[in-house]
């Protein structure tokens, strides 16, 4: 692994950050697709240590260990510790920004496109084969009002959401803190969003309250 890790790691820390942060090596970077590697990347943690933030490195066996696709045109922001797993795609317009809050964790297959402005919490968990989008990239045209329909729009995932395998998260969704998104769940502008609460569908209807994800317990624990 430090054969793949190190040489893609020192390039892209210094592609990117200031020298004080970079020498550091807070980025690491496991066999990435370099489809652009252009805009901008910054970390504003007061805290920066060694290997804080790494993209592409093997966190499940159930997708394939072959790294991340890097897209980036726009802005990318980390604000803490963050992990996205192998076969990762991250796809950042000229546009777009991407934020991503303390303690991000991102398993396998998860795939992130931003052409607008998308902002994720602290303590957020993506599960494996997910999808967040804040555009539709292709508009509907309404022939009888001669215009287009809205197919883009921000962004926003509250502090502690947790999104099961394969979730999809369309433009414009705004959720509070706590959120769980069961496996599969289409997310979308259409629902009021509750905190503390338990979203199952396609598209998601809420059909539990007065729950949240605790990090620290497993399934297999009980």
């Amino acid at each position: 692994m430090l054969l793949r890790l190190v040489p893609s790691s020192i390039y892209f820390n210094f592609k990117y950050l200031p020298v004080k942060q970079a020498i550091k090596i807070p980025i690491f970077i496991y066999k990435p697709d370099f489809q652009r590697i252009r805009g901008e990347v910054k970390i504003t943690a007061n805290h920066i240590f060694t290997g804080m933030i790494r993209l592409g490195m093997r966190s499940t066996c159930l997708f394939p260990n072959n790294g991340i696709m890097w897209n980036v045109e726009g802005r990318v922001v980390f604000k803490g510790t963050c992990s996205i797993g192998n076969d990762s795609n991250i796809l950042c317009g000229a546009s777009g920004k991407i934020t991503f809050g303390e303690n991000f964790i991102a398993t396998g297959g998860v795939r992130i496109a931003s052409y607008r402005n998308m902002t994720f919490g602290d303590n957020v968990l993506i599960g494996w084969g997910s999808v967040i989008l804040d555009t539709d990239f292709h508009p509907l045209y309404d022939i009888n009002k001669g215009e287009y329909k809205k197919a883009c729009g921000d962004v926003f995932i509250g502090d502690s959401n947790w999104f099961a395998c394969y979730c999809t998260v369309l433009n414009s969704v705004t959720t509070p803190e706590n959120c769980v998104f069961g496996a599969r769940s289409l997310v979308t502008r259409s629902c009021n969003y509750l905190p503390n609460s338990l979203y199952v569908g396609n598209p998601v209807k809420l059909v539990k309250q007065g729950v949240r994800l605790d990090v620290k317990k497993r399934s297999i624990d009980y």
